[in-house]
């Protein structure tokens, strides 16, 4: 039986890679600290289906 809580994401065209920090104020190359709508989310549904981060603050930042 399929996993009914299974998300399958699109990726377009405007999806980079991401970094994930601790609680730190971390840029990326460009000193920038940025991510894109898109990127969040494909972060925040990986983290949730690989359960790295349990009980602990994360960031997410564009490379």
């Amino acid at each position: 039986m399929p996993n009914p809580f299974h998300l399958s994401l699109v990726v377009s065209a405007d999806c980079t890679e991401y970094g994930l920090t601790g609680e730190e104020f971390t840029v990326n190359a460009a000193g920038q600290s940025y991510i894109s709508y898109a990127d969040y989310a494909i972060a925040v549904v990986n983290e949730a289906e690989q359960a790295a981060h349990v009980g602990e603050r994360f960031s997410v930042y564009a490379k």
